[in-house]
C-alpha cells in the first residue's frame, strides 16, 4: 500500500519543470505535508522550511538517500560511495525521500531513472526550499519538458555545491 501521495500543477499544458507552480507530498502515515507555491517558499506542516544548506558530501554528519528499487541505482551508489561509513538510506518513497531533503532532514537523494509524477512536484519543492535539482550532467531540471510519464536521472541537492560533488562522483567512478 502506498503511505506518500504527490501532486504537482503547472500552468501551461506542455510545461517544463519551471512551469510547476503548486506541488506536494503528504505522508499518509505521520500526516505531514509538505508544500510549495512558486515564489512563496516551501512549508512542512505549514511551517517554512529550508534545505540543510549541505555544500559537501559528509555522510558521517549527514544523510544521503539513494533510489534502492533498480539494481544499476544500487550498484551506482555502492561506486560512488565505496569505502565511505555513515547515512546512506532509503527510505522507500521516492517523492517522500525528495521531500526530507527539502526539508533538511537529508542532504540529497539520487536516483538513475526518477519518474516524472513524483519528481515535479519534488521540483519546486526543493527549488523553494533553496535546493538544486539537476540531472547527471549537472543541468537544471528547469527547462527540461515535463511529461508525466517519463524517467530521467536526478540529483536532488540542499545547495547546487553538493549536487555538483555528486556529479562528479558519478562521472569519475567506472
Amino acid at each position: 500500500m502506498p503511505y506518500t501521495t504527490a501532486l504537482a500543477i503547472f500552468e501551461r499544458t506542455s510545461p517544463t519543470y519551471k512551469d510547476c507552480v503548486a506541488g506536494g507530498v503528504i505522508d499518509l502515515r505521520s500526516g505531514d505535508i509538505w508544500a510549495a507555491l512558486r515564489g512563496k517558499g516551501a512549508t512542512l506542516n505549514g511551517l517554512p522550511c529550508r534545505t540543510s544548506g549541505a555544500t559537501k558530501v559528509n555522510l558521517k554528519e549527514g544523510i544521503v538517500i539513494g533510489e534502492f528499487y533498480y539494481p544499476e541505482n544500487r550498484e551506482l551508489l555502492i561506486r560512488i560511495f565505496k569505502g565511505e561509513k555513515g547515512w546512506l538510506r532509503n527510505p522507500g518513497s521516492a517523492a517522500y525521500e525528495m521531500a526530507l531533503v527539502a526539508s533538511g532532514q537529508a542532504d540529497a537523494f539520487i536516483c538513475d531513472r526518477q519518474k516524472a509524477h513524483e519528481l515535479g512536484s519534488a521540483y519546486l519543492l526543493v527549488t523553494e526550499a533553496g535546493g538544486y535539482v539537476c540531472d547527471f550532467e549537472g543541468q537544471d531540471l528547469a527547462d527540461r519538458d515535463y511529461k508525466f510519464n517519463s524517467q530521467t536521472p536526478v540529483i536532488v541537492a540542499s545547495t547546487k555545491d553538493l549536487a555538483l560533488e555528486i556529479v562528479g562522483r558519478i562521472k569519475s567512478t567506472p
